[in-house]
């Protein structure tokens, strides 16, 4: 066959192939299938004792010969093996691929519903790492219409209702959550997932009390001693509940607790988890370069096993940080790449918070209307999907839009929506925008009320712990105080702000920060240091790229000629 062409072998090795595909198929299709079977099935079972020391590399090629050979039990179990081993490796594809053959393979022949059932929740489980969340939960369905165990059904349940929590569905994702309790009537391991993940729904709503209820009536259910993958998951979201009530020592607390249960444990994606929560935690206290440290870290790990879900959000928060190191371009990159995967996975929520962060880019950047595009499909995300927090984000950022574009009744409405909304969710870390924001804009008609405002905003970041903030807050009352000519405490107060903006390499609002001081040394008559911090935050926005404040400094130097 070698001589005629019809067999090419393998260099150095005892290997031969057909030289073409259908000489293969006709000479196969030739066989008798009696004998092809048989052939199969002794193929199957000389790999069996060839590789025995290694042959979880072949389980895919033993599962296709036996089932060739219509041993269809033996077939069932290797593709089960062959799958479990590219689920484990992150090879997704390849694992769908075998599952699938798995679940045709059942069609033939009695499999134990059981093995069913899982082969089709392993199937699902990989689309929904992978942000196929519509076929997950097809398949999740399918699962349950093998009729298992109150358990088994609690817990698909349970993981239906995670697809809607990542589409943010949240009240479905709630109504599942409750079908599973009412399934499983005793309390155990599957009660206290469902307890958690109830309680994660709830964060998720912005109803941060209902969700660490939960989250700690789980924790009763499982103590102190076992599972601890569970305890980990546990404390990790006690961390970013408290992160959002805005206790950041308290979150840290948790967080680092969760994370070292994970690395004991080797959860990998966990691990990933953890990091991003707790660079978040840093970045809201000013701790820039430890943030981005652990959103790297974190975005290595989501590459590593394919979650796009969360590649996005680390994505995401990188881009937070170039923003607040004012690496405007570099922040723009990440923003948009995270939103790219938010679209390709259909996550709802990640297209909101990814719309705001590009909302922002182009606001700081004085393109407006580009702004204002982003925030409205952010805005119209939250009101469909109930995403409080969202809302309460997107209410800000509009009002800001507005602000910029001087449309200032506009822009109070919004930034008092936003207030308001924080207030119910318990929202401290934007209530201290919108405060701030509002407060500025309240001064040249209210200035009582203005000052009520700005001390309020700086009581809470203090509360929480929340630097940046804080310096913000700062360089608001020196505005406030500047407005009443108390030129001592508005030079105190914007001093305070320097302080802690350049302490945390905060270049955008530090910039801001020299303007409105600025302004203060010319209604103090001090043209020399008037004229140094416009030129100071001249050139500082200019490296940023702040158009609008850019244009807002040549006014000043105008005015000056």
């Amino acid at each position: 066959l070698t001589g005629i062409g019809l067999w090419q072998s393998e260099p150095d090795e005892d290997v031969f192939h057909f030289d073409h595909g259908l000489v293969h198929m006709t000479v196969y299709e030739n066989i008798p299938e009696s004998l092809r079977k048989n052939m199969h099935k002794t193929v199957a079972e000389n790999i069996e004792k060839i590789y025995s020391e290694n042959l979880e590399d072949y389980y895919s090629n033993i599962g296709y010969h036996y089932e060739k050979a219509e041993e269809y039990s033996e077939a069932f179990d290797y593709y089960l093996k062959a799958g479990k081993k590219a689920k484990e490796i992150y090879a997704h594809e390849d694992a769908i691929e075998i599952y699938k053959k798995a679940m045709d393979i059942s069609k033939k022949y009695k499999t134990d519903p059981e093995e069913r059932a899982k082969t089709l929740e392993n199937l699902a489980d990989i689309h929904k790492t992978i942000g196929r969340y519509d076929e997950a939960s097809h398949f999740y369905k399918k699962a349950l219409d093998e009729n298992l165990d109150e358990k088994y059904i609690s817990k698909i349940y349970r993981k239906i209702a995670m697809i809607y929590n990542k589409k943010g569905f949240f009240d479905k994702s709630l109504e599942y959550l409750n079908i599973g309790l009412e399934e499983n009537k005793r309390e155990n391991i599957e009660t206290c997932r469902i307890q958690y993940l109830k309680g994660w729904t709830y964060m998720k709503k912005g109803l941060y009390e209902s969700a660490e209820k939960n989250i700690k009536d789980a924790l009763k259910i499982i103590g102190e001693d076992h599972n601890k993958r569970e305890r980990a998951d546990i404390y990790h979201t006690l961390g970013i509940i408290n992160y959002h009530k805005d206790k950041y020592q308290l979150s840290l607390k948790y967080l680092e607790k969760g994370l070292a249960i994970r690395e004991e444990i080797k959860n990998i994606q966990g691990q990933a988890s953890s990091l991003v929560s707790i660079a978040n935690v840093y970045l809201n206290i000013g701790q820039v370069d430890e943030a981005l440290e652990n959103f790297e870290k974190s975005l290595e790990i989501f590459k590593k096993i394919g979650d796009k879900s969360h590649m996005s959000t680390s994505l995401n928060n990188i881009g937070n940080v170039y923003i607040k190191k004012g690496e405007l371009e570099k922040a723009y990159n990440y923003y948009e790449k995270s939103y790219e995967f938010v679209k390709e996975i259909n996550d709802e929520r990640g297209k909101n918070i990814s719309l705001n962060n590009l909302g922002n880019y182009y606001l700081i950047k004085g393109e407006l209307e580009r702004a204002k595009k982003h925030y409205q499909k952010s805005l119209e995300l939250s009101e469909n999907k109930d995403f409080k927090y969202g809302l309460s984000l997107g209410y800000l950022n509009i009002g800001s839009y507005y602000r910029y574009s001087d449309q200032i009744e506009k822009s109070k409405s919004y930034y008092e929506k936003s207030i308001e909304l924080c207030r119910e969710i318990e929202n401290k870390n934007v209530i201290i925008h919108g405060l701030s924001e509002l407060s500025e804009i309240l001064i040249k008609e209210d200035k009582t009320e203005a000052l009520k405002m700005a001390e309020e905003a700086l009581e809470i970041s203090k509360e929480i712990g929340a630097k940046a903030e804080k310096g913000v807050c700062h360089r608001t009352l020196g505005i406030v105080y500047r407005y009443f000519k108390e030129w001592n405490k508005s030079k105190i107060e914007f001093n305070k702000g320097k302080k802690i903006l350049k302490e945390i390499s905060h270049k955008i609002d530090l910039a801001k920060l020299y303007f409105e001081f600025a302004l203060l040394w010319k209604d103090m008559g001090e043209k020399k240091k008037w004229i140094n911090h416009i030129k100071k935050s001249r050139k500082m926005f200019e490296d940023i790229g702040m158009k609008l404040w850019i244009e807002k400094c040549d006014k000043e130097l105008k005015d000056r000629a």
